[in-house]
């Protein structure tokens, strides 16, 4: 992804229920796209639970979480609930597929 496709998709999906965590929304999209999830993907994850869930396990002040603690959520919880295949699941939640 660009980096104005990152900022676009950023923008898109600021209305995610976990959008208020993050010191920086962009900063999550720019880190799942350089792991090579696509758009819908990323747009799925962070309209999921897993953004409330990352946020949360990082002890951080409300508002203040960073995609390092997103990726270490992912990391920790990939064979637990977080691989491709969940992710796939999420995409077919978020678009109704």
């Amino acid at each position: 992804m660009t980096r104005a496709q990152i900022v676009e998709l950023a923008d898109q999906t600021s209305d995610a229920f976990s959008f208020d965590r993050y010191a920086s929304w962009t900063g999550c999209v720019q880190m799942l796209a350089r792991r090579g999830y696509d758009r819908r993907e990323i747009e799925a994850i962070l309209r999921s639970k897993w953004m409330r869930w990352a946020h949360d396990n990082s002890n951080k002040p409300y508002g203040r979480s960073t995609s390092v603690d997103l990726a270490r959520f992912l990391d920790a919880n990939k064979h637990r609930g977080c691989g491709q295949g969940d992710v796939n699941e999420l995409v077919a939640g978020t678009f109704n597929e």
